[in-house]
């Protein structure tokens, strides 16, 4: 919250006129950041091209907010801001025969495939011990610790992996980009079975 004031340029007390803690103030942090959800035309795109589109808008925030993955709440999400996000990603089925039961379970799916993929990638961002590092460069000394680590006994297909050379830099964006596609592509794959069932 000092922070916070110094960068207000008021007094921190002042703060505690418009919200009662750091926690109440995370929580409107957290409704305000990600701002409205796409609006999605389900009768031009479908059911699979929203989800698709929402989960791309929503992963893309994450990546401009990476504080926002930090963040966690014991329960789940009520301020209006991730509530319209949420009824968003529920009114993308509307054309299903997806239950309503069905149709949250794979909106919490996808919100944790995108929260996961997005931790585990910015994860790799440049760290104190190595503020200059890029991408690449967190993903090379990554690969080089686990070759170092792996014994092959122990962790056959990791050591497999690594010799295949699948730790080593590729094009940091694009490389990201692609394994998130593929990960998206298969769960809106087993979606869409349920779906036609």
């Amino acid at each position: 919250m000092a922070r916070l004031a110094e960068r207000l340029g008021c007094a921190t007390m002042s703060l505690y006129r418009h919200v009662a803690s750091k926690d109440d103030l995370l929580v409107f942090m957290m409704d305000a950041a990600p701002g409205a959800p796409p609006v999605i035309d389900v009768a031009v795109h479908g059911w699979r091209g929203g989800l698709e589109r929402w989960a791309r808008e929503l992963r893309a925030f994450y990546y401009r907010h990476p504080w926002s993955l930090q963040i966690t709440h014991n329960r789940p999400p009520l301020e209006p801001g991730q509530l319209a996000w949420l009824d968003c990603c529920l009114r993308t089925m509307a054309g299903t025969r997806l239950s309503p039961h069905e149709k949250l379970a794979v909106c919490f799916l996808l919100l944790q495939y995108i929260r996961g993929e997005a931790q585990l990638n910015l994860s790799m961002s440049p760290t104190k011990e190595h503020p200059d590092w890029n991408g690449r460069e967190m993903q090379a000394w990554y690969g080089r610790t686990l070759a170092r680590l792996i014994d092959a006994e122990r962790f056959p297909a990791l050591a497999e992996l690594s010799a295949s050379g699948a730790f080593e830099p590729g094009d940091d964006e694009a490389g990201q980009s692609a394994e998130f596609d593929f990960g998206l592509s298969r769960i809106l794959d087993g979606v869409e079975m349920v779906v036609r069932r």
